[in-house]
């Protein structure tokens, strides 16, 4: 796909007046900005599950963290708390810990050592409790560079390292943000255990992720829970704690049912182990901040169905990337949500000349025909052949990557069709999902979440439904479930309560505006947009409340392509008035499609050139 950054036309705030009270913005010589500080990534996977529904299981380390209450339960822009993480839970009797906390403005880790605030006993292992915290302005630094926003909820603080008298460990440890753009929801509270809204339940259950510590979690407990209140009504459950869990995955699907054979799965039924009927086919688990990111969700939906085809059976390849045996292979014919080697924002080309290269996948990214055809949503005459990749781990043996467009894919290669695909398997046979029902479930410990906290968890089930069709995609172009399957799955997770009628919906899954106070340092009155149309003028307004200096005299309002092609990032600036008032006209022109954060900038007499004061994703540009 062509990738076109958006072109802008900027009207002068003189014409809102503003211009004689600061004297107007020199053009010929406007304030510089800095472009985007690097940030770690650190990688979440999921732990894919064997081919009859298990998770495996790894021995206990010592000095392995468990997981914490994340104290504000969301992190907001324009908040003035401290930061603390609430039980802290470490494994065994430690005494200190090491955490590498990223300090973006330095563009480096500041290390820290936590000491224990105190021991515990859980399912009769002794535990470590810490209780670390960070003042107010460093969490806002981090924000300052981090990208955030409607599709990326998570703030990256670091890395957990272990015992300080050990060998290092690598464990990453985010944050979860709220944008103010998420509004209330209605919220029915059963008792003190239960309460729903439109789109998720929040249940009590005191012990819940006890059972990691003898290398267990209690899915099944939570879902009988769920069925004593809820209809039998869904094929996926989605278990998220309150209680952030530390992990190096993001999630995982435990399948406990399948009745479609052809793909590498044997049948089988654990539905009533679960407390279903016979509906159930899997439970997900969201270890951390993960459940608000479309990709997360879209990959843990798609192992419903796969990806296990034997490899090795089929081409003779040796797979490699994240847990091949259950992630798609190094191949050709489309992008994958499940792969293993690279992340859906790309895929293998071939060029006239046989070349073999790596593309941007277009926007949005759709699950691979191999996955369709898993699904029972491509027909095998409609499949084509794909050309499978010997060095399956060229790009990483370990991971999933994203190389940069035109890297060339080297090595043997394996021509294979769908007839080779079911000499190994079998035709596929079984069930086609058109309607898929998914609920969501936060399980907190101490009691019912505050109504806010469970209006955000509300809003991201919603989002994932995508019930009005928007086409909205994330900054790396991964839409909902419904845009990946082409529409040929409806993706539905209203919360149907037995006896009783589902809730209204309240939210906005899409509002086209994020929040007014979720750019620090600034309040909108009209915040920049979401979503927005080549051709449609739209206005960012407000006022300037940063207290760092008194002499904003502009600000500048930055849209970044998601591509990095910093030549063609666009610049919209506007004078302060004494007051701090702002405003500024902005026009996409036609064609210049694309996915964009946009950052804002403060600027005084003579200032040296500045980094913007955050990174809000995403806005999205549609034709």
């Amino acid at each position: 796909m062509r990738r076109l950054a958006a072109a802008l036309v900027f009207v002068s705030s003189a014409a809102f007046g503003l211009g004689a009270q600061t004297g107007g913005v020199d053009r010929s010589r406007p304030p510089r900005d800095l472009p985007p500080r690097d940030e770690p990534a650190p990688g979440l996977m999921c732990v894919a599950p064997d081919p009859e529904g298990r998770i495996r299981k790894a021995a206990l380390a010592p000095a392995l963290a468990l997981s914490f209450r994340q104290d504000p339960a969301w992190v907001t822009p324009s908040g003035d708390r401290a930061v603390h993480l609430r039980r802290f839970v470490v494994a065994g009797d430690v005494e200190r810990v090491r955490f590498d906390r990223w300090d973006g403005a330095a563009n480096a880790y500041v290390e820290e050592t936590w000491t224990r605030d105190r021991s515990d006993t859980i399912a009769g292992r002794v535990v470590s409790i810490f209780e670390p915290s960070w003042a107010a302005d460093v969490i806002h630094q981090r924000l300052t560079t981090a990208r955030v926003g409607l599709d990326e909820p998570s703030l990256f603080l670091g890395y957990y390292r272990g015992a300080a008298d050990q060998p290092s460990v690598s464990h990453a440890i985010s944050l979860r943000v709220a944008s103010g753009a998420i509004g209330p929801t209605g919220i029915v509270r059963v008792d003190d255990t239960v309460q729903y809204a439109s789109h998720v339940v929040n249940l009590v259950l005191p012990t819940f992720g006890d059972g990691r510590l003898n290398d267990a979690l209690e899915l099944a407990a939570v879902t009988r829970r769920f069925y004593e209140v809820f209809d039998d009504v869904y094929d996926i459950i989605a278990i998220v704690p309150e209680d952030a869990h530390v992990d190096d995955n993001g999630a995982f699907h435990q399948r406990v049912r399948n009745d479609v054979t052809g793909v590498g799965l044997a049948a089988f039924d654990q539905s009533a182990s679960y407390g279903s009927q016979g509906r159930l086919r899997g439970v997900e688990f969201f270890y951390n901040t993960r459940f608000g990111a479309n990709a997360t969700s879209n990959h843990e939906l798609a192992h419903t169905w796969g990806h296990n085809f034997d490899w090795a059976r089929i081409a003779g390849v040796t797979r490699a990337g994240h847990q091949p045996v259950s992630h798609a292979p190094l191949m050709t014919g489309g992008e994958s949500v499940v792969s293993g080697v690279l992340t859906a924002a790309r895929r293998i080309g071939l060029r006239d000349n046989g070349e073999a290269v790596v593309e941007r996948a277009p926007v949005p990214a759709r699950h691979h025909p191999l996955d369709l055809y898993a699904m029972g949503l491509l027909e095998p005459a409609a499949m084509p052949d794909l050309t499978v990749f010997e060095d399956q781990g060229q790009f990483s043996s370990t991971t999933v990557a994203t190389p940069d467009p035109g890297a060339a894919v080297t090595g043997g290669r394996k021509t294979v069709s769908i007839n080779d695909v079911m000499a190994a398997h079998g035709a596929r046979s079984g069930p086609v999902l058109t309607d898929l029902r998914r609920a969501t479930i936060v399980v907190s410990r101490d009691g019912l979440v505050a109504a806010d906290d469970l209006a955000r968890w509300n809003f991201f089930a919603a989002r994932h439904e995508d019930a009005g069709g928007s086409g909205v995609v994330n900054y790396d172009g991964l839409g909902s479930f419904d845009a990946s399957t082409g529409r040929r799955v409806d993706l539905s997770t209203d919360i149907q309560p037995t006896g009783a009628g589902a809730l209204p919906r309240t939210q906005d899954p899409e509002p086209g505006q994020f929040g007014a106070l979720d750019c620090r340092g600034f309040e909108f009155t009209t915040p920049p947009p979401t979503r927005v149309r080549a051709g449609q003028r739209f206005t960012v307004a407000g006022r300037v409340v940063a207290r760092d200096r008194s002499d904003f005299s502009q600000a500048m309002f930055r849209f970044w392509p998601s591509d990095d092609a910093s030549d063609r990032t666009e610049r919209a600036y506007t004078e302060v008035s004494r007051s701090g008032l702002f405003s500024v006209d902005v026009e996409i022109r036609q064609g210049r499609e694309g996915q964009y954060t946009v950052e804002g900038f403060l600027f005084w007499p003579d200032a040296a050139p500045q980094h913007s004061r955050c990174r809000l994703s995403v806005v999205n540009v549609s034709p």
